[in-house]
C-alpha cells in the first residue's frame, strides 16, 4: 500500500490581485489537510514549491484550509450514504439505518459550510485587509501606492505621481498597471 503524505498549501484567501494571497501549508496525509504548520503571503505557487513571505498561522486560512476539503468529504459521504438508504437491492439494519442518516445529515450540513468557503469575501482580500498585509508585510510605498490603485482609493494619475516621486530616487520609471507585480517581485527578491 502506498501512503501519500507530505506538506501542502491550502486555505488560499485575502487575494490580492497581481500581488500574492495567504494560504496555509498543512502536513497532510493522502493530501487530507491534518495539522497547519504556517501561514504563508504566497507570491509565486509552483505544482511542488511556492515563494512566500511566513506571517504567522492565519486562522482565516487554517479554516478555510479545513472548511474546503472536509465540507466536500461530508457532501460525498452524504450522496454516498443517501444510495445506500434508498438502494431497493440492499436491506439494512436498524442500527445502520441510524448511522446513514447522520452521514446524510452530515453531508446536508457540510454543504452551507462548503458555498461560505468560497465566497468572494473569504477568497479575496478587501481594501482594509490588504492594508493590514501590507503592514504585516511591511511593504514599501511603492507596493502601498499600487495597492490603493488596484483597490481605486486613488486615480491612475495620483499612482503615477507617488510612483514617480519615489522613482525618482532609483531613476525606475513608471510602467502601467503591471508594475506591481513587477516592484513586488523586485522587494520579494532583494
Amino acid at each position: 500500500m502506498i501512503i501519500v503524505w507530505g506538506t501542502k498549501l491550502y486555505g488560499k484567501v485575502d487575494e490580492i490581485e497581481g500581488v500574492g494571497y495567504v494560504a496555509t501549508q498543512f502536513g497532510h496525509l493522502f493530501w487530507i489537510p491534518l495539522i497547519p504548520l504556517n501561514s504563508f503571503f504566497v507570491t509565486r505557487d509552483g505544482r511542488h514549491e511556492f515563494e512566500g513571505t511566513p506571517i504567522g498561522l492565519h486562522g482565516k486560512s487554517v479554516l478555510a484550509g479545513y472548511g474546503r476539503v472536509f465540507s466536500v468529504l461530508f457532501i460525498l459521504a452524504g450522496l454516498g450514504a443517501t444510495n445506500a438508504l434508498f438502494n431497493p437491492h440492499e436491506v439494512l439494519e436498524p442500527e445502520k439505518i441510524r448511522s446513514t442518516k447522520i452521514t446524510i445529515a452530515l453531508g446536508v450540513m457540510a454543504i452551507p459550510v462548503c458555498i461560505a468557503c468560497y465566497l468572494r469575501s473569504v477568497r479575496f482580500a478587501n481594501y482594509a485587509t490588504a492594508t493590514n498585509l501590507a503592514n504585516k508585510l511591511d511593504l514599501d510605498e511603492r507596493l502601498r501606492t499600487c495597492i490603493e490603485f488596484y483597490y481605486d482609493q486613488i486615480s491612475e494619475e495620483e499612482a503615477e505621481r507617488r510612483i514617480d516621486a519615489i522613482n525618482n530616487d532609483d531613476g525606475s520609471e513608471w510602467q502601467g498597471d503591471d508594475e506591481l507585480t513587477e516592484i513586488y517581485q523586485r522587494y520579494m527578491s532583494a
